[in-house]
This record gives structure tokens, C-alpha cells and sequence, in this order.
């Protein structure tokens, strides 16, 4: 029974659905002489999708691989006190019949997986400890991808601002105002004439230039 018990995480909904795949009714007493142990935790009014239609579960069961995978599947959902207030589970199998009883071991075993704590058959115990495995196993995969992609996500804005082109500046824009006043007034001093000869010399080319 174990073998054929997965739980599968939707991407979109959030959600944790446990999965049943019931290929033979003798794969578990859970099927016939001890199905009552799974009825009467059920409640009152459940729900049932049988067009296997639902293609966030479809996904899943596609990930999950062998034999889940382009199986038909129904989904059973209940009103709970617990969680969303909304449960869900999916039976797995060739027929109708054995996707009714799957579900019912399906959503039997959310019920106690995800509800308050109960006082269960020992069949039932070791499907669920089965579950919470797999659970367990999951939300850290889980857990491990988004510390990955939190991590990826800060190295990227990282190399984006080590990337980032700074503004060009002016060496001038670097130098006090006063210490460009000084190279200014050094400059003037330069380029004025340093002899009376030369003095000369420019006011004659001036005047020559001027007419």
C-alpha cells in the first residue's frame, strides 16, 4: 500500500494533495474486509471529479512519473475545520470503482496527515507515517529550491550593480574651487609677456592684426 501512496504539491494553488493508486483491490484490506476503517472517517458530504480534467493535478501526476503518469484520475474534496477549510485528495486507477475506493484512502489519510490527531487502526497508522514521509521529504526540497532561488535572485542584483556604468566627471569637477583659480590665474601669468621688448613685439602684432 505504501508503494502506492504519493502526496503531490500544486506550484499554483499551494496545496498538498495526497494521491492513491489502486491497481488491484487485493493490494490492501483497505480496499474490502477493512474498508469501514476509512468510512468512518470520512465526512458527510464529499465531492467527486471523475473527468480527470484538472490540469494542475494532471501536472503533477505527469512530474511524479510511472505509473501516475497519463493515468486516469479522480479528485475528491470535503469541507474540513481545519487548514483551508477546503481538502482534497486524488484516487488513481483503471476504472472508476478502484479511483472511488483510492480517493477514499486518499482523502481519508489527508484528513488525519493534515487534521487534529487521532486515534487510529494500526492499517491506517502505517499509511499515514508513509505520508508524512513523503510530505517531509518534499517540503524540503521545497524548502532547499527557494533558499537556491532566493540566492540567485541576490547574486543577480549584485552583479547588476557591479556592472552598472558610472557617470563620467570632469577632472576640474575633482579640484577646489580655489585650486582652479590658482591654475587659471598661473596660466594668465604664463602667456603674458615676460620682457619690454616683447611687450612690444605683441602690441605691434596686435595693431597689425586689428588692421
Amino acid at each position: 500500500m505504501t508503494e502506492d501512496l504519493t502526496v503531490l504539491r500544486l506550484d499554483f494553488s499551494q496545496e498538498y494533495l495526497v494521491a492513491v493508486l489502486c491497481e488491484q483491490f487485493e493490494a490492501s484490506e483497505l480496499y474490502s474486509s477493512k474498508a469501514n476503517l476509512v468510512l468512518q472517517l470520512l465526512p458527510e458530504h464529499i465531492t467527486m471529479d471523475d473527468t480527470s480534467e484538472d490540469g494542475e493535478i494532471g501536472k503533477a501526476l505527469q512530474t511524479r512519473g510511472g505509473a501516475w503518469a497519463d493515468a486516469f484520475f479522480t479528485v475528491l474534496s470535503c469541507r474540513t475545520d481545519f487548514g483551508s477549510g477546503v481538502l482534497r485528495a486524488v484516487g488513481v486507477g483503471n476504472n472508476v470503482k478502484k479511483r472511488k475506493r483510492a480517493g477514499r484512502v486518499a482523502i481519508a489519510t489527508g484528513i488525519l496527515l493534515f487534521g487534529p490527531l487521532l486515534d487510529i487502526a494500526p492499517e491506517l497508522r502505517m499509511v499515514v507515517t508513509h505520508a508524512q514521509q513523503v510530505l517531509h521529504q518534499i517540503q524540503q526540497q521545497d524548502n532547499e529550491r527557494q533558499r537556491l532561488s532566493k540566492r540567485s535572485q541576490q547574486w543577480d542584483s549584485s552583479l547588476k550593480q557591479t556592472l552598472q556604468p558610472k557617470p563620467a566627471t570632469s577632472t576640474l569637477a575633482w579640484l577646489a574651487p580655489d585650486t582652479i583659480a590658482s591654475a587659471s590665474s598661473a596660466a594668465a601669468v604664463k602667456s603674458a609677456p615676460t620682457t619690454p621688448a616683447a611687450a612690444a613685439a605683441a602690441a605691434s602684432e596686435a595693431a597689425s592684426s586689428s588692421n
